[in-house]
């Protein structure tokens, strides 16, 4: 069931997770599920997939999971390449 969670968050932004990231992925939804009071995976899923509250959830686990790099913004040489 959390290999469908990674495909709900692939197809609303198409970011993927690799084995080396399956480990933390899972603890993140994991995490998510006990704040939220899930007993199941399944419960969780069905609430991204079918509740009206879901997406905003979906965009609270992206979040979650992802690392926010902003290394780029600090760089005066990659603002020059854009120019």
């Amino acid at each position: 069931m959390i290999e469908s969670i990674s495909q709900i968050i692939y197809n609303y932004c198409g970011i993927t997770f690799n084995d080396t990231y399956k480990l933390l992925f899972e603890k993140k939804v994991n995490q998510r599920i006990k704040d939220l009071q899930f007993s199941t995976v399944e419960e969780y899923y069905n609430f991204l997939r079918f509740n009206r509250q879901g997406k905003r959830e979906l965009i609270r686990l992206i979040d979650e999971i992802t690392v926010k790099e902003t290394y780029f913004c600090r760089e005066k040489e990659h603002f020059n390449i854009l120019i």
